[in-house]
């Protein structure tokens, strides 16, 4: 069998081909002539002439045209790695016709130099009125080669979507990016789907297996970066809406961070607080982004104004963003997208920040790139003051006071958040590759949802050094106090769920932890139970008078451990 006669396919509906002929249905796109580039045996010719179409196949092997002129359908040899000629070439083939589409069927990632076919494609697409253009391409980020390449293999075949005869490999970013480039934009996708790929071999390979952990995690992981882990074949349609080249975007410097600013407008002696807080920050490399969120004009322009009284320097960094609708995750995901920062720090309106905040995180990043850069948060009790004269003022209740964890412990995190948002700054570039947002269909926990997603993948970094004071707001003013109990429980159960339905990245450490942990269970067991080895109850008198700031070890001051521990023998 020559190569020719291994691409010979037959048309079917839930094909490649029969993909494209339903984008064009789908696209509406009046009868005319298709110039099909690369044709081969041309599958979909058929069902395109009997939709009104004048097919048109080119191509360079032979085999493919005489069978297509035996079926009664035009043809031309081309060669379309010859760019230089073929402008004219397809100009003549054209003869002054009105072309309806351009096909690219799994041609591609056959031609060495994409970048100069396009180019020439470009141009005489514009002189031929802009036909839409129909790609189809193998994904080469499909989950069983990606997982397959993470442990060492490249699998060569005859055909699929590692072909030997395949020289460019193309993902759903270079593909899209390649054609936005000269001008192409995506209108519509009818991409061919497989779970199972043609390179899903050896059948016991570990990251291959459904079930397993290891390919659970990757799959999960895979997913999470975008929709195409199981697409088999991209097939995408493009219309031409602008004349050449895409022009370079203009350098914009890229600041260390970006402080998100969350505010109802509502308060504005505090939000004068936080403001004046970024502006004393002993490192400017930051932008502001402000995130009013509020649908009343009068609210909006008093934050401007507030903005107004500060300097200049510091005035021109902060943009004022207007959020309407939506939850209290609304003006955070809106700030994400805005972003430019390499980092996205939080603020709520009510919490203040220590003149080296952002110098930390900027050493930390230095110290440990790419991981959530946590810095330690004190509390501060405050307690509104009403009055005509006091609006949104408050006072104090308490100093400050040293209730969160001074290293992160993701097990703890998992007990509880012991990581108010304005203690730490988010790898943006993480944020982006997986998708990673707050869920605003959470009430409250949005912040501890995304930062345990967050910290599962890119770990923490601890700076140890203290940076905020969050505010405790005591009585209704508290979300603590406006919302039921019953429903933080929920929400914090829901969330655990979700990360049950997967496996878990556990950072180094944790089989010690969780072994420990397990010893503490055994501390509190009922009547009845086998006592605890002697060298175990040692270790957990011994760390029951400890003062170490453990949720765990903290337990077993509680009374009832203390009644257990006290009736072990000794």
């Amino acid at each position: 069998m020559t190569r020719a006669e291994q691409y010979r396919l037959r048309f079917a509906w839930d094909s490649t081909y029969g993909r494209v002929v339903g984008l064009l249905a789908d696209l509406q796109v009046p009868a005319g002539l298709v110039l099909d580039l690369g044709c081969g045996y041309g599958p979909a010719a058929e069902p395109l002439r009997e939709r009104g179409f004048d097919y048109v196949g080119c191509d360079l092997a032979a085999e493919g045209r005489a069978d297509l002129e035996a079926r009664g359908f035009a043809t031309h040899e081309l060669d379309l790695e010859d760019v230089a000629g073929l402008g004219d070439r397809l100009r003549a083939i054209v003869a002054g016709r009105r072309v309806a589409a351009i096909l690219l069927l799994d041609t591609l990632e056959h031609l060495r130099d994409t970048d100069a076919f396009l180019d020439a494609l470009r141009d005489v697409s514009l002189d031929l009125d802009r036909p839409h253009l129909l790609v189809s391409v193998p994904n080469v980020a499909h989950y069983d080669v990606g997982a397959k390449l993470l442990m060492g293999r490249w699998d060569v075949t005859p055909t699929g979507l590692l072909d030997a005869t395949h020289v460019q490999f193309f993902t759903e970013g270079r593909l899209i990016g390649d054609l936005a480039g000269r001008g192409w934009r995506q209108v519509q996708e009818r991409d061919l789907g497989l779970y199972r790929s043609d390179q899903h071999f050896p059948a016991d390979h570990p990251a291959l297996q459904e079930g397993a952990p290891l390919h659970d995690l990757l799959l999960d992981l895979r997913r999470r970066v975008d929709g195409t882990a199981t697409v088999n074949q991209f097939v995408r349609a493009f219309a031409h809406l602008r004349v050449g080249a895409a022009e370079p975007p203009a350098a914009v410097p890229t600041p260390f961070a970006s402080v998100l600013v969350r505010t109802q407008g509502l308060r504005p002696d505090s939000l004068l607080e936080a403001l004046t807080c970024l502006a004393a920050q002993t490192v400017d490399d930051f932008e502001v982004l402000l995130l009013v969120h509020t649908s009343d004009t009068a609210v909006l322009a008093g934050v401007r104004d507030l903005v107004a009284l500060f300097a200049p320097q510091f005035a021109a960094r902060v943009r004022v963003l207007q959020v309407q609708g939506g939850g209290r995750a609304r003006p955070l995901n809106l700030g994400l997208e805005a972003a430019a920062g390499r980092y996205v720090a939080f603020l709520d309106d009510d919490d203040l920040v220590t003149a080296d905040w952002i110098e930390v995180f900027t050493q930390a990043s230095a110290a440990a790139p790419a991981r959530v850069l946590r810095s330690v948060t004190v509390d501060r009790r405050v307690v509104r003051v009403r009055g005509d004269r006091h609006v949104g003022s408050y006072v104090t209740t308490s100093g400050l006071e040293a209730t969160h964890a001074r290293t992160f412990d993701l097990v703890q995190h998992l007990f509880m958040n012991q990581t108010p948002i304005c203690s730490v700054a988010l790898p943006r570039e993480a944020l982006r590759t997986f998708g990673l947002a707050f869920d605003e269909g959470l009430a409250v926990l949005e912040d501890w949802q995304l930062l345990l997603q967050l910290v599962l993948l890119c770990g923490v970094h601890d700076t140890g050094r203290t940076t905020s004071v969050y505010h405790r707001w005591e009585g209704a003013d508290s979300s603590w106090g406006a919302i039921d109990p019953r429903i933080w429980d929920g929400i914090r159960l829901a969330i655990l769920q979700r990360f049950d339905a997967a496996p878990l990245l556990l950072p180094p450490g944790s089989a010690t932890r969780i072994a420990r942990l397990q010893e503490d269970l055994a501390a509190l067991r009922g009547p009845g139970a086998a006592p605890a080895p002697a060298p175990l109850r040692a270790r957990l008198r011994a760390r029951a008078r400890a003062a170490a700031p453990d949720w765990a070890i903290r337990l077993y001051r509680h009374a009832r451990a203390r009644r257990i521990l006290r009736s072990l023998p000794r």
